[in-house]
């Protein structure tokens, strides 16, 4: 787990939820401005142009109307699972919990980059706020998509920051497993 979710799930012990949430939200601006940075920072490249950070012209989101010109970020997901890497028809494969990934994106007009990919997460069954899944064993870092691509939001940078802080942590350990020995991450009720 990379230090700065480390230090975002240590304040989401040490904090009641509000709090945590204030105090979060400090912490996922530097983490999602620094994957920006490096993502901005090597050379890109798009439909063949090379281009660098000051020729990206950002105009601001707009609710209404056609998307065409506008600039703004998404944090998007998919459904699926974590698995040990090797495909679903080998004997070697094993999985590890069914999830959502969950990643930052830039769009612009119709086009965008994905920035980064941010830890996988569930939502809880009985409400609809979401929580990150960690501490899972490192043999299961490969995603595979079953199902589903949505967006949870998607605007102005600081929606992005607002949204991450809502986010409640899970342990993995503490996912539930399914009559068929499956983890599933829809099951888990917020107490």
């Amino acid at each position: 787990m990379e230090k700065k979710i480390e230090l975002i799930y240590q304040l989401y012990n040490d904090l009641d939820f509000k709090q945590y949430q204030e105090e979060s939200i400090k912490v996922w601006e530097e983490y999602i401005n620094e994957k920006i940075s490096e993502f901005y920072s090597e050379e890109r490249e798009i439909d063949g142009d090379d281009y660098d950070e000051d020729d990206i012209k950002v105009v601001e989101y707009d609710d209404e109307g056609d998307s065409e010109g506008q600039s703004f970020y998404i944090l998007s997901y998919e459904g699926g699972e974590m698995t040990n890497g090797f495909l679903s028809t080998s004997d070697k494969f094993e999985h590890g919990f069914y999830c959502n990934e969950l990643k930052l994106e830039f769009n612009w007009g119709e086009d965008g980059d994905i920035i980064c990919y941010l830890p996988p997460f569930g939502t809880f069954k009985n409400n609809n706020e979401n929580f990150f899944i960690i501490n899972y064993p490192e043999k299961y870092e490969e995603f595979e998509f079953i199902n589903r691509t949505s967006s949870l939001v998607e605007g102005d940078i600081e929606k992005i920051y607002e949204t991450l802080s809502k986010f409640h942590f899970i342990e993995f350990k503490d996912l539930p497993i399914k009559e068929d020995g499956k983890i599933h991450t829809d099951l888990l009720e917020k107490s």
